[in-house]
């Protein structure tokens, strides 16, 4: 019963003319606005539900998966983390870091005592040492870089120490030029 006044309703509204508007409120005549999309990132799941569409590999539109990068910060870089954070996501587009802050010694003890981290990062050289699980500390000037678990968090470090994430560093008077 639904589906025939859906059919119903559908039919008078084609026949009456309602054409609807799109995001940008011009009149659109292929039918009411579809919703928009805005924001949303590729491979994020946004879709109709069918399993088909962008980054789902059935060949209609590019396959992206978005990896979450969790990294681990000593509050004393924040700010310039945060930059190096946005630097890295605009050069890695299907990476999106995720970073939680803490005191050095505080942040190495919560990942070892399990707290999901793929990279530590601290001005601390003992609380660097004290949660090398998988390499040893990467020095950048004063800052020690730990991968904390095999993965992206390798490119990461690559990128503070020899990217321009290093500019990053040096721009913010952490390293000098």
């Amino acid at each position: 019963m639904r589906g025939i006044i859906a059919v119903l309703l559908a039919g008078v509204l084609v026949a009456g003319g309602c054409a609807g508007v799109n995001d940008t409120g011009e009149e659109n005549a292929a039918g009411p606005a579809a919703p928009s999309n805005a924001g949303l990132r590729e491979g994020s799941g946004a879709g109709d539900g069918s399993g088909r569409g962008p980054g789902t590999g059935d060949g209609g539109g590019p396959q992206s998966v978005l990896i979450e990068l969790k990294v681990a910060v000593d509050e004393s870089l924040a700010e310039a983390f945060a930059q190096v954070e946005h630097g890295f996501e605009v050069n890695h587009p299907n990476v999106e870091v995720v970073l939680s802050y803490g005191e050095g010694s505080n942040l190495a003890d919560r990942i070892a005592g399990g707290e999901p981290a793929d990279v530590f990062v601290t001005d601390d050289p003992f609380a660097a040492r004290a949660v090398t699980l998988n390499a040893e500390p990467v020095e950048v000037g004063r800052v020690s870089l730990v991968l904390v678990k095999p993965g992206a968090g390798a490119g990461f470090i690559d990128f503070v120490r020899a990217g321009d994430g290093r500019r990053i560093l040096t721009d913010s008077g952490l390293l000098r030029p």
